[in-house]
């Protein structure tokens, strides 16, 4: 039941207005009759016990909370049978839920940065505190900006974080396409909880749309679209960071708050070097200064070297040895097909097997079924070495006198080879990782049907 204007709590604070209202309470703009000034009054509805001594325990917590960008708790009490209610101080200012209503459109990125480092460094201090206080709130509409610093407010369902235990029935509210998937269920959730959230609100305000809801990204019944796919104005250093703060599993987003504040700054480069001196030709040689040991707190501290991107050169240089690999092994494969299968009809089978496998593990890799591909150069690679295996023990088979009939073999064959092959595939090509022996077998059982396939359609027309 909502409390009605003019209703005094505690002999002190006079309720002014609703302010807002979620499934477990609302929160009132309300008057602190003793200081003479106003108060923000969050109202919980849960009265069981359990939840009585938690919000106990955590209410005092909360208020030694002291952080510039965090409001004061200042006050606490239960009232029997009605609900428990924490006193803050009342953020005066607009939610970025309302500036972004009022823009009509996207926030500009370079405005909205500052805001969200500021909230990094809030839930930074939160995340630090022991134990760690985790928001499992954090949206638009609980960033106010006040004078043009963000403060994040709405410590309803905040918890304090137990890695023995699940989470608790009342930290399980969800903001629909800002939650992260661990507070739909019985999962724990954690300090990357709250990355998540952050993530979600800036998609949400970078591209002024509301992400598709954890629950239906993980069961595929919608698609995460990028950040600059809706928005191309934003830099591809904050789409990278935004993306990978609202990975589905905790354990691919970013280790820290901190990390991702990093993230937010894009690339770093190295200072410009400092011009040398010319030697004098009159000046006697100067002895070289010792060096200078430093001891092991120093060698913590000192800053670490940035690492350059790679020049114009050097990435022409990659990409050409990269693609000097795939013409080789193409090479090999046409050998292969030509000595070992029979002439011009083995190098068109062995080369149309290479295309077509390179497509079915790049497609696989897109599936997100444990086989990630970063490129169709990497899945031919992976595709010529599997070609060119088989044929050999396709080739040592017929040797041998062994024959399973028209096509058969290739499914064999196919099926034996290729399988081990992707299982290690991420040792001899950087850009192929496999996660579980699930994908692998998903992988070589379709290559082997369509090599067989290959064979049997090749056999048939020739």
């Amino acid at each position: 039941m909502s409390l009605s204007k003019g209703t005094v709590l505690q002999q002190r604070y006079r309720i002014v207005q609703e302010v807002g209202r979620g499934g477990f309470g609302a929160v009132y703009r309300a008057w602190h009759m003793a200081l003479n000034r106003p108060v923000a009054v969050k109202e919980n509805l849960d009265t069981s016990p359990e939840a009585g001594r938690q919000f106990e325990r955590e209410a005092q917590l909360l208020g030694s909370l002291r952080h510039p960008n965090l409001p004061v708790v200042i006050d606490h009490f239960v009232l029997p049978g009605q609900g428990q209610y924490l006193v803050m101080d009342f953020v005066e200012g607009k939610s970025l839920e309302t500036m972004l209503l009022e823009n009509g459109g996207p926030l500009p990125e370079a405005k909205l940065l500052p805001w969200m480092e500021q909230v990094c460094s809030a839930l930074t201090y939160l995340h630090s505190r022991q134990p760690p206080i985790i928001h499992r709130d954090i949206k638009p509409g609980n960033i106010i900006i006040a004078d043009d610093r963000a403060m994040l407010v709405d410590f309803g369902i905040s918890k304090t974080y137990d890695p023995h235990r699940a989470t608790t029935v009342g930290a399980k509210a969800v903001t629909p396409g800002l939650s992260p998937l661990e507070q739909y269920g019985r999962g724990k959730t954690d300090a990357r909880s709250d990355l998540y959230a952050l993530g979600a609100t800036m998609y949400a305000l970078l591209t002024n749309q509301v992400p598709p809801e954890a629950p239906d990204l993980a069961s595929r019944a919608d698609v995460l679209t990028p950040v600059r796919k809706l928005n191309p104005a934003v830099s591809e250093w904050t789409a990278a960071a935004v993306m990978r703060a609202m990975a589905l599993h905790a354990d691919e987003r970013p280790a820290s708050v901190s990390e991702f504040a990093l993230a937010l700054t894009g690339p770093v480069m190295p200072p410009p070097p400092k011009p040398q001196p010319k030697p004098s030709v009159a000046a006697s040689p100067t002895p070289a200064a010792p060096p200078v040991m430093r001891n092991q707190a120093q060698t913590a501290a000192a800053p670490r070297a940035v690492t350059q991107p790679p020049s114009s050169g050097q990435s022409s240089q990659a990409s050409s040895g990269g693609a000097g690999l795939i013409v080789g092994l193409l090479a090999l494969v046409a050998l292969a097909g030509f000595f070992l299968s029979g002439g011009l009809f083995g190098i068109l089978s062995e080369f149309t097997r290479v295309f077509v496998g390179g497509l079915i593990i790049y497609i696989v890799g897109r599936l997100g079924l444990g086989l990630k591909v970063a490129s169709f150069g990497d899945a031919l690679i992976v595709s010529a070495v599997i070609a060119i295996v088989a044929s050999m023990v396709w080739w040592f088979l017929g040797f041998l006198g062994i024959y399973f009939g028209m096509g058969l073999i290739a499914f064999t064959v196919y099926l034996v080879v290729a399988a081990p092959i992707l299982l290690i595939a991420e040792r001899f090509v950087p850009g192929i990782k496999v996660s579980g022996s699930v994908a692998a077998l998903i992988t070589a059982v379709a290559i082997a049907v369509v090599a067989w396939l290959i064979d049997w359609l090749l056999l048939s027309l020739f």
